[in-house]
């Protein structure tokens, strides 16, 4: 038996690429491995025994999409992202997730917990959570003192993606933000549009955390904080706790529930106002509070081997989706079937059309 592992292949600590360098090396000492990065165009044609497991992408004849249709696979996993509030950025998976023998959902608890509310309810039997991970020797502890009392600061970091002009990370709640608390220091640190954002934010642009500038940048900062509205799993997340930054989040970035994370509720301004200014006036005992229960959490749970060993019970038929999930009604299913089908359409209309405004574009400077 092969398993053959799809993912986005790179020499950098960051995920995605620490997903595929970690589990990699933990599944090649366990089955014969071969790995490909996602976009590769070729097909894989099964032998006897073979497990698919890896990333779909947007593009149907990538290495994952093609190879998945092959007759002969003993197995069939996903493994990627998945966040339900923004159906556009998983419609393309309907078929695929229908389909396969399990869906490993990359994401924390509260997309699983919610599932049933949403227009994927029916990939519900097929779903297994499992939270991401870190390598903390990768990233260490950096962070021994707060800021004063009333002069604390708080720090997004992440790059902005946008489909159907909406951007799953919240840049506009962070902005609503920033824009009702002129006076809270409130920095970004990635890429993207920064003209979609308050001016009110601080902008730092992209940053390399594997030199002492760029750690020096992230420890003036006290707070990690997220406004996702469909966010998976970020690893930023794990990322700052793991450099004593402690994090502030809506439940749609995935965390919640956990004591070593502070969540303030989505689209509602004055609320999480009052949180971040109270977090701003804590004692500095409290927040040294919060990164020790963050360390307790990294080092028992978000890690690597606990993460490996969930993928491999489930290649080996160990590992269980939900049993107590309420499945929705035949009617309700084709009602979410077509409503996924109808908002990957306006995704691929959206993008013929960037497309095309973009050949037009380039056309027009050359004349």
């Amino acid at each position: 038996m092969t398993v053959h592992f799809i993912y986005v292949k790179g020499d950098r600590i960051s995920t995605p690429y620490a997903i595929t360098n970690e589990l990699a090396t933990r599944l090649a000492q366990k089955y014969d491995l071969k790995v490909y990065d996602w976009v590769e165009k070729i097909t894989i044609n099964p032998a006897e025994g073979d497990v698919l497991i890896g990333h779909p992408s947007l593009l149907p004849q990538s290495v994952y999409n093609s190879s998945f249709w092959q007759k002969g696979w003993s197995k069939r996993i996903l493994l990627n992202p998945f966040a339900h509030a923004m159906p556009e950025y998983i419609a393309f998976l309907d078929d695929l997730v229908m389909e396969c023998d399990r869906y490993l959902a990359i994401c924390g608890k509260y997309w699983t917990d919610t599932i049933s509310e949403s227009v994927v309810s029916h990939w519900q039997p097929r779903i297994e959570q499992i939270d991401l991970a870190i390598n903390l020797n990768h990233f260490p502890s950096i962070k021994g003192k707060f800021s004063p009392s009333g002069h604390r600061k708080f720090v997004f970091i992440g790059n902005l993606y946008f489909i159907q002009g909406r951007d799953y990370k919240g840049s506009d709640y962070l902005s609503a933000i920033a824009e009702a608390n002129p006076d809270l220091h409130i920095g970004w640190i990635g890429g993207g549009d920064d003209k979609r954002i308050s001016n009110k934010i601080k902008v730092h642009g992209a940053v390399d955390f594997s030199n002492p500038a760029g750690l020096e940048l992230v420890s003036s900062y006290d707070f990690l904080l997220h406004c996702g509205r469909s966010d998976a799993n970020p690893t930023t997340i794990l990322e700052a706790a793991a450099w004593g930054l402690i994090p502030v989040c809506t439940p749609q970035s995935g965390y919640y529930n956990e004591d070593w994370v502070v969540n303030i509720p989505l689209d509602d301004v004055e609320t999480a106002s009052t949180i971040l200014r109270h977090l701003n006036s804590l004692p500095e005992s409290q927040l040294f509070d919060y990164q020790h229960k963050a360390r307790i959490a990294l080092n028992s749970h978000y890690n690597w081997e606990r993460f490996s060993q969930q993928v491999i019970d489930c290649i080996e038929n160990k590992s269980q989706p939900k049993s107590n999930s309420v499945l929705p009604s035949e009617d309700k299913i084709r009602e979410n079937r077509r409503i996924l089908k109808r908002v990957e359409a306006q995704r691929k209309t959206q993008r013929l059309c960037q497309e095309i405004k973009s050949k037009i574009k380039n056309i027009a400077s050359n004349l």
